[in-house]
Formats: structure tokens, sequence, C-alpha cells
């Protein structure tokens, strides 16, 4: 019995979140789903309105972080102009890989 059938399979989740349309954005977003697919990485893109607040973004941002099945939270960069990026970087845990970027 080799390593990789004595190892449970573990399947990861990540959560992108994903603000606005912008094209650079939304190409980034397909490319890290794309990426995480081929990984065996089951990957959920979370879109919200351009015009979201930064308090319902916060707590999207900590739903998500509290999820069982979430392993590691993206937030897609930059942010529309109205959000503080450094409040929702702030939002990390210790139990959750997160990632503003």
């Amino acid at each position: 019995m080799g390593l990789r059938s004595a190892a449970p399979r573990v399947l990861a989740g990540l959560a992108v979140v994903l603000v606005g349309e912008r094209p650079d954005s939304c190409l980034y977003v397909s490319r890290k789903q794309e990426a995480a697919e081929r990984a065996g990485i089951a990957c959920e893109v979370h879109r919200l309105a351009q015009d979201v607040s930064q308090e319902a973004l916060c707590a999207k941002v900590a739903s998500l972080c509290a999820d069982s099945a979430v392993d590691g939270v993206i937030v897609q960069l930059p942010l529309p102009k109205h959000l503080d990026e450094e409040v929702i970087g702030a939002l990390s845990t210790g139990n959750r890989d997160f990632l503003a970027g």
C-alpha cells in the first residue's frame, strides 16, 4: 500500500470574494477557480455588488471564516474606493488561511 492510498483524502475548501465586475479582477478570480479545481480543491466564488457596504462585506468575510467547510478565504483586490482594504485585511483569523490580494 503506497503513501497516497494509506492517507485519507482531504478535500480543501476555498472561498473567493469578488466585489464588483472589474474585468481584470473577474479574470484573476476565474483563473484562481480553475487552478483550485485542477488541484482538487473545492472553490466557491462569492460575488458581491460594486456598492456593497463595508459592514456587509465584513459580515460576509467573517461568515466564510467561521464556516467549517472553508479552509481558506481570498478577498480579491482592489476593492472599490468606498471600501477600506485595511479593515478587510484585519479580519483574518488564526484558524483559516486568509488573503486579501
